[in-house]
């Protein structure tokens, strides 16, 4: 009995000091409701540096520790509401916060929801608590989000492509990294529906920001997961993931490791007709491969004060691959008919590093902004593979061996510096400048067997090119009332001098202006409009500049162009969203310098022709898509889209019009905290670009998720 009342009085003493050394807090809103999932923050009074964290539970009440902390301030945000700040001397042990929703202002025009919140040129996801995470990858997470679908592990956005994609501020070069991490470690997501100047001028579609979270000083967690897929004609998929994510004071650290391993056969039939030669030739291929793949993505963010951090950001990709192929031809020429067939095997090796540093300051005043990026890529990739052809002729057959052994090692460095200053309460300016250099080369081997054992083909040889490019931009917008106009210009200067089999060819350079404007408009709280212009490039074809020759038969081979410029598009984009359940785009594209193959005579030998390509071209574009996303129930979510589009291809030659339509529906369940599953379903129409047919698509899938520790 003694013991037990000496416990007692030792305890009583220990439990009123950690009493007094505790904040605790409620959350509400203007209607007194409690707020939950609202993140609270305690900082030092001295520099305003974070101290350590915590967030309001269902009854929107936290318990804060502020044990060796004498003053401080509590810092209360939600994405849907405005962030509130309140000192708390030592002799303050309660608090109580009640907090107004965003309204309309310069820095933001938002648009109230559960998750979302838009400003006037993106939209942003809070992924805290969203149940679009659950038993999800950050891939299948973000084809849950307004306007972007994930089909078949592509993602599109409004009907068009997802141009960029950023973790913490790196730029992924890789997107399988996508689906290697887990969707419960976003913290939010920002999305782009078109690139602004900001971005390099080749950058067509929308862009996708993604950001980790962040723990409490000396949290951590970790999430591990096994995954496997079974799809059909015995593709398989598995996956093992290990990541943890930790904070030590101002230092904020995220580690993944990824091992899988997959295969996939691929079949496709081709059916060509030449009529320059009167040759037609039914052709069917079947890729195998199997892919065995480490992926280590590694974050590391320095919380300087609450207004400044640094952060590094590294990935590391290996992958192995095992390669077999077959082919098997029907050849139907003027004078002749046989059969063809080849096999293949060999291996390949894929080897991706990258770090990425930057560098992020916000004033006091929060009137000005900087963002910095210094980028470095490093990729190296290898495939050798040997062949075996046989020819079945109606009176004999002919059998030859070949193999190929090509390797390409590119070296990419990127700078960046983004400046955003607030004129006043209705006007900002942004600019920046960019820089990158890029250098690869591309080790091309090639050989076949005689009598007199190998011997090398002459379209082996190095090439190589090397890419530098400068830009500078500056933007500005101005908000009225419900009205936002902005617009601004970017100068791009790309210079590229390419090498091949030992000749130094020309460098060339592309410079030019690209303008761009936008007009929106909110009509409520949930509906507002876009209408911009703008003006891009296509990717400069390095690879089709290549002036190697290539054989294809003895009478016909095929070269480059190093006089190739770039595509030249005007794009005019008309955006709705509504109730942040419906997204309705529509796109007019005008392009000009497309690329065609042309056949040309050989000036040495008349009989011989080589194809070549060239900048003849141009086409007009319409596209449209509507896009659905709601919680139907509080257990299920979908995300649905229909995107159709037409397109009207003009060459010297001939005028080919082009139609597509798709649909997409993607829907997440949640039956239970740890318990839920996801299924989809794809159809497109048959489609006919060129010669070639892409025949109707239809495809569905479907899987369960089941938490073991919440």
């Amino acid at each position: 009995m003694r013991v037990l009342l000496l416990i007692i009085f030792f305890l009583i003493p220990k439990l009123l000091q950690a009493q007094n050394d505790s904040i605790v807090g409620k959350v509400m809103d203007r209607n007194r409701t409690p707020i939950e999932f609202v993140t609270i923050s305690l900082l030092s009074a001295n520099d305003s540096s974070l101290v350590k964290g915590t967030i309001t539970d269902e009854k929107g009440e936290f318990i804060l520790s502020r044990k060796d902390v004498k003053n401080c301030i509590i810092r209360a945000s939600h994405i849907e509401y405005k962030t509130v700040f309140t000192s708390v001397p030592p002799s303050i042990k309660d608090v109580e916060f009640i907090l107004e929703p965003s309204i309309i202002s310069m820095n933001e025009i938002i648009v109230k929801s559960n998750f979302i919140k838009h400003e006037y040129d993106r939209i942003i996801v809070n992924m805290k608590g969203n149940p679009v995470v659950k038993g999800r990858t950050i891939n299948e997470a973000l084809g849950m989000l307004p306007g972007v679908i994930n089909m078949n592990d592509e993602l599109r956005l409004n009907g068009g492509t997802v141009s960029k994609i950023y973790i913490n501020g790196r730029e992924l070069h890789d997107r399988t990294e996508l689906s290697s991490l887990q969707a419960t470690d976003i913290e939010n997501v920002e999305i782009l529906p078109e690139a602004d100047l900001q971005h390099n001028a080749t950058t067509k579609g929308g862009i996708i920001y993604i950001y980790l979270k962040k723990n409490a000083d000396g949290g951590g967690n970790g999430s591990p997961s096994l995954l496997g897929e079974m799809r059909k004609r015995n593709s398989h998929w598995e996956r093992l993931s290990l990541p943890l994510s930790l904070r030590l004071g101002k230092w904020n650290f995220y580690n993944n490791l990824v091992l899988s391993n997959a295969g996939d056969p691929y079949i496709t039939e081709n059916i060509t007709h030449n009529s320059h030669q009167n040759i037609h030739i039914v052709n069917q291929n079947v890729d195998r491969k199997n892919i065995r793949r480490i992926n280590e993505t590694f974050s590391m963010l320095y919380d300087i004060t609450t207004l400044q951090s640094i952060g590094l950001n590294c990935m590391v990709k290996q992958a192995g691959s095992t390669l077999r192929s077959s082919s098997f031809s029907e050849i139907q020429e003027t004078e002749k008919e046989y059969t063809s067939s080849y096999h293949s095997k060999g291996k390949g090796d894929d080897k991706i590093y990258q770090a990425s540093l930057n560098y992020n300051w916000k004033s006091k005043n929060g009137k000005n902004t900087l963002q910095t990026v210094l980028d470095y890529l490093r990729s190296d990739e290898t495939k050798e593979l040997n062949y075996h052809y046989l020819y079945q002729y109606p009176d004999k057959n002919e059998e030859n061996n070949k193999c190929s052994n090509n390797g390409t090692v590119s070296d990419l460095w990127k700078a960046e510096i983004n400046y955003i200053f607030l004129l006043n309460e209705h006007s900002r300016l942004k600019w920046g400048g960019y820089y990158y250099n890029n250098h690869t080369d591309n080790q091309m081997y090639y050989a076949y067997q005689s009598e007199e054992g190998w011997q090398k083909e002459d379209k082996s040889g190095l090439f190589a090119y090397k890419g530098i490019g400068y830009a500078g931009y500056a933007e500005y917008v101005w908000q009225w009332k419900k009205f936002t106009l902005n617009g601004g210009i970017r100068v791009q200067e790309d210079e590229v001098k390419c090498i091949s089999n030992n000749i130094a060819g020309d460098k060339r350079t592309y410079r030019n202006l690209f303008p761009s404007i936008k007009l929106g408009y909110l009509f409520s709280e949930k509906n507002q409009a876009s209408l911009s212009y703008s003006k891009r490039m296509g990717n400069i074809p390095y690879k089709n500049m290549n002036p190697a020759i290539v054989y294809i038969s003895e009478y016909s081979y095929a070269k480059g162009n190093p006089d190739l410029v770039p595509i030249t598009e005007h794009r005019i984009r008309l955006l709705l969203s509504l109730s942040d359940t419906w997204s309705i785009s529509y796109t007019y594209g005008k392009r000009k310098d497309d690329s065609y193959p042309l056949v040309y005579q050989d000036k040495d030998n008349p009989i011989i022709t080589y194809t070549m390509p060239t900048n003849i071209g141009k086409s007009y574009r319409h596209a449209f898509s509507i896009g659905f996303t709601k919680a139907l129930f509080s257990w299920w979510t979908t995300n649905a889209s229909l995107d159709g589009d037409y397109t009207k291809e003009v060459s010297p030659k001939r005028t080919y019009h082009v139609f597509h339509c798709l649909f997409f529906c993607d829907n997440s369940l949640r039956f239970t905290n740890t318990f839920g599953g996801s299924f989809n379903f794809m159809a497109e129409r048959r489609a006919r670009r060129s010669e070639t047919i892409y025949h109707s698509v239809y495809n569905m899938n479907a899987g369960l998720y089941k938490y073991f520790f919440d």
